[in-house]
């Protein structure tokens, strides 16, 4: 259960950091 949840919210933190990277 907490692993599923730290995997999803690390996909949308992780696809930030690229968003930020790019910009």
């Amino acid at each position: 259960m907490h692993r599923e949840k730290l995997e999803r919210n690390k996909r949308p933190i992780i696809l930030s950091c690229y968003s930020t990277e790019q910009m």
